[in-house]
């Protein structure tokens, strides 16, 4: 019989500064290259970089001996000149739709990680796009550039059978996916770091903590931070 406690531990990375949107963008590029997107909950899965996007915008025209002589986004300004005019003029209405490609880089979408590379779990390719465990734990990762600055969050949830001993719960909600943590932190921090971003990944902010669905919370102890950080070394 399962317990009615979920466990949830939380591992929060700010690494102190917003980027701008132009310079996130590219950053969304060179992630995208090494296996991780940012994208939304749902739809397709963006592609990066600086590319072709096409634009449709509709105008409503007059046209008078086959040619445009009035031309406006706005339907009503068209039907008012229309009104005006056409007891005295042979006019005619038309709708019209006019493209327009360019280049530029695509704009981030959402903050959901979807993994392209190896894991030691597996990823359910749908919503949260949580990493599943054969020990029925998920975790699921968070990448947004937000106002407080660039953070990264990894989300584990465990539902055991029965209550479990606070060692037990830290234990294995480390141990499982701490490698996975290790190489998809030590991949963005490997971009983070590069020098056209200039973020400093050594110092960066990390909140902690293990929650259970009784409201209950104990911090994470020092050393399994440190785990994490030795373990990400592996993988940078």
């Amino acid at each position: 019989m399962s317990s009615d406690i979920t466990y949830v531990r939380t591992m929060k990375i700010n690494y102190g500064k917003k980027m701008g949107d132009l310079q996130f963008a590219k950053f969304a590029n060179d992630l995208q290259k090494k296996g991780i997107t940012i994208r939304p909950h749902f739809g397709s899965k963006p592609t990066y970089g600086f590319n072709e996007k096409t634009e449709t915008k509709k105008t409503y025209q007059i046209v008078m001996d086959d040619k445009v002589v009035f031309e406006t986004k706005y339907i009503t300004d068209r039907d008012a000149a229309y009104d005006a005019f056409s007891p005295f003029l042979t006019l005619e209405t038309c709708d019209a739709q006019i493209e327009k490609t360019s280049k530029d880089w695509t704009e981030v979408e959402g903050s959901v990680i979807e993994i392209d590379f190896d894991l030691e779990g597996e990823q359910y390719k749908w919503y949260d796009h949580e990493i599943n465990y054969q020990n029925g734990q998920s975790m699921t990762i968070r990448l947004a550039n937000s106002n407080t600055g660039v953070i990264l969050k990894f989300t584990t949830t465990w539902n055991p059978d029965g209550i479990q001993r606070k060692k037990t719960i830290e234990e294995v909600m480390v141990n499982q996916v701490l490698n996975d943590m290790a190489k998809i932190q030590g991949t963005i921090e490997g971009r983070l770091k590069l020098k056209k971003y200039g973020y400093d990944v050594e110092n960066a902010s990390i909140d902690c903590h293990f929650d259970a669905k009784t409201e209950s919370r104990s911090e994470c102890a020092p050393d399994i931070i440190n785990r994490v950080k030795e373990a990400k070394k592996a993988h940078s």
